[in-house]
């Protein structure tokens, strides 16, 4: 009879499905940080250019002018940190320079509205005052300038020796009042212009270098006299 017991086999071991693994995250690149910009440069304050100067048509070229020294560096004002006065005393202004009582008041109120101290206020003023001066210096010089600039342009090859018969009409018919008067810019817009010039010049002409008297008193040729004035001037 044959044994149908069934033999006992080794138990199969069961594996555990394990759980998938999570694919890793890129790490994050470190934000790439931005350069940092340099200070802006200081700005320095434009120089404003020299004025213009007003040339005389009987004055040798000039030599260039040595450079301005350097201001020396002004101390802050007392009253820096108060404000407006009841009343400001009197402005002063440099010699020369004349303020309105209409403009002194009309200023006088913008600087109390301003709050400005009586210094800040007379600061304000000075420069002020001084630009405005300046602007109509170089508005007459352009004006004298402009005048020499076309009677030299006039004269040519002959304005050196238009030059030297013009000084010396003046020397001889001129006094110093007359010369003194000719260095003002009005006096130099005067002479720069084209018939004073050519009056000058004539009047030069008609005379030598040995009628020309130096010092005082100054006289005419007794041959040229009132006569020959009144030709030259035609």
């Amino acid at each position: 009879m044959t044994d149908t017991t069934a033999t006992p086999t080794a138990a199969t071991a069961v594996v555990e499905p394990t759980a998938p693994t999570a694919p890793k995250q890129p790490v994050a690149a470190p934000a790439a940080t931005e350069p940092q910009k340099p200070a802006p440069a200081k700005q320095e304050p434009a120089k404003l250019p020299e004025p213009v100067k007003a040339v005389s048509l009987l004055d040798e070229p000039a030599k260039p002018a040595e450079p301005p020294k350097p201001e020396a560096a002004k101390e802050p004002a007392k009253d820096s940190m108060d404000g407006a006065p009841e009343k400001y005393e009197p402005f002063q202004l440099a010699e020369g320079v004349t303020l309105s009582p209409e403009l002194g008041d009309t200023f006088g109120e913008l600087a109390k509205a301003a709050n400005l101290p009586q210094a800040q206020a007379q600061e304000a003023l000075s420069k002020m005052a001084a630009a405005l001066e300046k602007q109509n210096q170089e508005q007459v010089a352009t004006w004298v300038n402009k005048a020499a600039e076309e009677t030299r342009a006039a004269d040519g090859d002959q304005f050196d020796a238009n030059r030297a018969k013009a000084n010396r009409a003046i020397k001889l018919y001129g006094s110093p009042e007359l010369e003194t008067f000719l260095k003002t810019p009005l006096g130099m817009l005067m002479v720069n212009t084209k018939p004073v010039w050519a009056m000058l010049t004539k009047l030069g002409a008609d005379v030598s270098d040995d009628s020309v008297v130096t010092g005082s008193p100054r006289s005419a040729p007794t041959e040229l006299g009132a006569k020959g004035f009144y030709n030259a001037t035609k």
